[in-house]
C-alpha cells in the first residue's frame, strides 16, 4: 500500500503538457492573423482601383522624352525616400508622398520638375523647366562646343556659334568639359565672371570671346571686337570696376591699346 500511495503522489505533481501546447497554438494563430491583415492591407494599397493613377501629363519639354521625365522623377524620389519603391508611379500614394519638385541628376537638359497631383481625378501633372543656352563653351583651339546655362552648368552639345547674340567661352589648354557638371569647380568663380561681364556690357564693352584658364593660372580673358583684351583673376571682381570703365571709354584711345590687366587686386595695368 505504501508503494502505491507514493506513485499516486508523484503522478499528481507532473505538469499538464496539453495546456502549454494550447498556449503556443494560440500565439501562432494570433501571429498568423496579424500577418494576414498586414498582407491584405498592402495588397489593397497596391491593387485597389481607387488608388490607381489614370494619367500622367508632362508639359514644358522640348529636348527630353516624356518617359524619361517620369522615370527620372521616380528615381530621384526613391533616392530621397527609399520606401516609395514599394508603390511605384502608377499608385496615387506614391505621388502624395513624393517630393514636390526635383532637379534630376541624370537628365542634364532639365533644370527642375514640379508635380501636381489630383486625387479626386486620379491625375498627375509634371511641369518641366528645361535649361536654356545662355553661353556656349568650346574646347581649346576650335574643338567641340557645349551649351551652358546662366550658372555655368554644361548640359548639351551645340554647334559652334559666331556673333554677339550668345557669348562664346573657350576652355584653357588641357581642360576637360563634361556634360552634366559645372564648367568651373568653384561657383564663386562663375559668379565673378558673370558679374564682371554684366558690368562691362552695361558700360558698352561687349566681349566677343571669353578665354578661361582655370587649371593652374586661375585667370580669364575678355577679348573685345576692337582687338584688345581685358585680363582678370577668377577670384574677384575688380573694385570700382564700373567707374574705371567709364574713365577708359572717355579718356583712352582704344584702337591704340593691346590690353588692360586687372589680375592684381586694386591695380590696373595697360599697354
Amino acid at each position: 500500500m505504501a508503494k502505491f500511495k507514493k506513485t499516486e503522489i508523484l503522478s499528481a505533481q507532473r505538469p499538464h503538457k496539453p495546456k502549454k501546447k494550447v498556449r503556443i497554438w494560440g500565439i501562432a494563430l494570433i501571429i498568423f492573423f496579424i500577418a494576414g491583415a498586414i498582407i491584405g492591407f498592402f495588397y489593397f494599397i497596391l491593387n485597389a482601383e481607387m488608388l490607381k493613377v489614370r494619367s500622367i501629363k508632362v508639359s514644358g519639354v522640348r529636348l527630353t522624352g516624356q518617359n524619361i521625365i517620369i522615370s527620372s522623377f521616380f528615381a530621384e524620389s526613391v533616392k530621397q525616400k527609399s520606401w516609395l519603391v514599394l508603390l511605384g508611379p502608377d499608385n496615387l500614394l506614391f505621388w502624395k508622398f513624393a517630393p514636390e519638385n526635383i532637379s534630376p541628376l541624370y537628365v542634364p537638359t532639365v533644370q527642375e520638375i514640379k508635380k501636381e497631383a489630383s486625387f479626386r481625378e486620379r491625375k498627375v501633372s509634371l511641369n518641366v523647366t528645361e535649361r536654356s543656352v545662355v553661353n556656349v563653351l568650346c574646347e581649346y583651339n576650335g574643338g567641340k562646343c557645349y551649351g551652358m546655362d546662366e550658372k555655368g552648368f554644361v548640359f548639351s552639345s551645340v554647334p559652334e556659334v559666331r556673333g554677339a547674340l550668345i557669348l562664346r567661352f573657350e576652355a584653357g589648354p588641357g581642360e576637360k568639359i563634361m556634360i552634366g557638371k559645372q564648367y568651373l569647380d568653384s561657383s564663386e568663380w562663375t559668379k565673378n565672371i558673370m558679374e564682371t561681364i554684366s558690368i562691362m556690357e552695361s558700360e558698352g564693352f561687349v566681349p566677343k570671346l571669353i578665354k578661361v584658364n582655370g587649371v593652374g593660372l586661375e585667370e580669364w580673358e575678355a577679348v573685345m571686337p576692337e582687338g584688345f583684351s581685358f585680363y582678370f583673376s577668377l577670384h574677384f571682381v575688380p573694385e570700382n570696376f564700373r567707374s574705371i570703365l567709364g574713365d577708359i571709354s572717355t579718356k583712352t584711345r582704344l584702337d591704340t591699346l593691346q590690353y588692360f590687366d586687372f589680375r592684381v587686386q586694386n591695380r590696373v595695368y595697360y599697354k
